[in-house]
């Protein structure tokens, strides 16, 4: 397909009407109405044979993961989100129609979100990649480094899930299931912008819990004591994980992609719920300490993902 032939199809799926949109897709840059809050960006990028593998993924669900794994950083910021910018580089493999599949998926990430894809850009390249930057806003943005000894550490929904979805497709690219679908269709957990309200530090598990944490530990300038028998998992976790040869502790430890928030509080966030589970405690001193269910010293092989390691 021609390129203004697609980028004119594309226009059409991303209209808008969210009112701070004053100019959106078709002009050479988006124009927004001003906010009151704080304007929060971050840019994800999604690259074929680093992040996915076609037989892996359809095309909506590559468009979905690149828009959600973005705005998930916001979410950690304590911002509500706004909008995203699109683009993306394709080779001369993939079908027009293929790259608008991409454009569904981005569009549908965004409105389940709250958002609305403003503009983007085009490219031919090797592999197919998506390179999102998100905008959002908040009236106190919330960052890694104002944790101190004596809050707790708190984790969203369950961790392990997407790392072990992504193994089950390593294993059977044809492989389904709940864990698999975790993995192909995460979302940003906005939902749980509520509970963040007196929290003192927050991250998003995109690397990895340990890693993760580790990174808060850091800005803090504190050390985490993390109890790994209560890290959350998703029903038939364990069983599913050693049923695959992988180690069920490992996964939630160290799986990347789950895109839940790490937090840390002086106490319970209110409203409760039960989807908040309270996994350790910030001390003096530094870095992610894990103590097993036998009370041991646990460690991990690998904090989590790294792209340079």
């Amino acid at each position: 397909m021609d390129e203004f032939a697609l980028i004119a199809r594309i226009r059409e799926r991303l209209q808008t009407a969210a009112p701070r949109v004053r100019v959106g897709v078709g002009d050479d840059a988006a124009v927004l109405a001003p906010s009151a809050g704080c304007a929060v960006l971050s840019v994800d990028a999604v690259v074929e044979g680093a992040h996915f593998d076609r037989r892996w993924l359809s095309w909506p669900d590559v468009g979905w993961r690149g828009v959600a794994g973005a705005l998930s950083d916001l979410a950690a910021m304590r911002a509500a989100p706004v909008c995203a910018l699109l683009s993306m580089v394709l080779p001369e493999d993939l079908a027009g129609d293929d790259a608008l599949a991409i454009v569904d998926g981005a569009a549908e990430a965004a409105r389940a979100h709250g958002a609305s894809i403003v503009g983007g850009n085009l490219a031919r390249g090797p592999v197919v990649s998506l390179h999102t930057t998100v905008m959002g806003e908040a009236p106190s943005p919330l960052g890694r480094g104002g944790a101190r000894p004596g809050d707790g550490v708190f984790v969203t929904g369950t961790l392990g899930a997407a790392a072990l979805g992504w193994r089950l497709l390593a294993k059977d690219a044809e492989a389904q299931g709940p864990f698999v679908r975790r993995w192909r269709r995460p979302r940003a957990r906005f939902d749980a912008l509520p509970w963040l309200a007196a929290a003192t530090a927050c991250v998003d598990v995109s690397d990895g819990f340990a890693q993760d944490l580790g990174h808060v530990c850091e800005a803090s300038e504190v050390g985490a004591e993390i109890d790994l028998a209560a890290l959350p998992v998703a029903p038939d976790h364990a069983t599913v994980a050693a049923a695959s040869g992988h180690d069920p502790h490992l996964l939630a430890a160290t799986g990347g992609e789950d895109y839940e928030l790490i937090f840390t509080a002086p106490a319970p966030p209110a409203p409760s719920s039960a989807d908040v589970t309270r996994v350790g405690t910030i001390i003096e001193g530094a870095g992610v300490r894990f103590t097993a269910p036998d009370g041991t010293p646990w460690s991990p092989p690998a904090a989590g993902h790294r792209h340079f390691r």
